[in-house]
């Protein structure tokens, strides 16, 4: 009996060295490392690289899927964050999140290509991108936060995937060449939070989804261009909060959801 558990015990040992010795040899949880113009660090949360820093000056940058045989599963905070090189990132279908200021001021970005999987756009994500023209957004996600988008100067249309619920405080706030939103039929949107599309100064009509339920505080203010705001006949708007469509001198017609339940 003490020989079989000995042999046991040897086996057991064995195979942990084994299954160590499979693993890359630089790779450490938290330990911070270089990757061509990236720093990045191992998380044993995720089971994969997040993305620290880019200090390169590359124009056109393709985010890697793997470094040391782990997949690249987020880029962190502030990654990109006033970069003046940037023109166009192309990131990887292993990414699942994206950090809070990922790209925040990047002065020339003008694309951004963003994989499937992705649920929430964090604050000020994209803020001060002012050359932002093309933006792709996943399927997958669930909710654009405050400021996402602010200050996108030359953001002219967006499409929000059916599964957004929620547009937070500002996200496109002073997009001023923003002249359409486009949602799809099956959208599921329920709340467009405060200042979300203030000082969006070239949006002349606005046709707002079914799911629609709250717009908050001057969503849609100051918006000198906006002539025609559309509710659908199944609409289950409950609330328009104060100033919502405030100073927008041009609005002349409203289609409002025809149900005595409304307000």
């Amino acid at each position: 009996m003490k020989n079989q558990k000995y042999r046991m015990i040897v086996i057991i040992a064995v195979l942990c060295l084994f299954t160590i010795c499979l693993l890359p040899a630089n790779v450490s949880a938290g330990q911070k490392k270089t990757y061509g113009d990236f720093k990045y660090c191992y998380t044993e949360e995720n089971d994969g690289i997040i993305l620290l820093k880019y200090k390169g000056k590359e124009k056109r940058v393709t985010i890697p899927e793997t470094i040391d045989g782990f997949p690249v599963v987020a880029i962190g905070e502030g990654a990109f964050k006033e970069n003046r090189y940037l023109k166009e990132a192309v990131l990887p279908e292993t990414v699942q999140t994206i950090g809070q200021r990922a790209f925040y001021a990047c002065e020339k970005l003008k694309k951004a290509v963003l994989p499937e999987g992705i649920t929430i756009l964090e604050i000020a994500v994209f803020d001060c991108c002012e050359e932002l023209q093309t933006v792709h957004l996943p399927q997958s996600l669930l909710s654009i936060q405050s400021a996402a988008f602010s200050f996108c100067l030359k953001l002219e249309e967006i499409e929000i995937p059916k599964n957004v619920k929620f547009i937070e405080s500002e996200a496109f706030y002073g997009c001023r060449m923003l002249k359409k939103v486009v949602f799809p039929k099956d959208s599921r949107l329920e709340r467009i939070g405060e200042s979300a599309f203030k000082y969006c100064r070239f949006m002349k009509e606005i046709s707002l989804p079914d799911s629609m339920q709250i717009l908050e505080e001057q969503a849609f203010s100051d918006n000198h261009s906006l002539q025609k705001v559309v509710f659908g006949k199944n609409s289950r708007l409950k609330e328009v909060q104060d100033g919502c469509f405030g100073d927008c001198p041009f609005l002349k017609k409203f289609t409002f959801p025809d149900d005595e339940n409304f307000g």
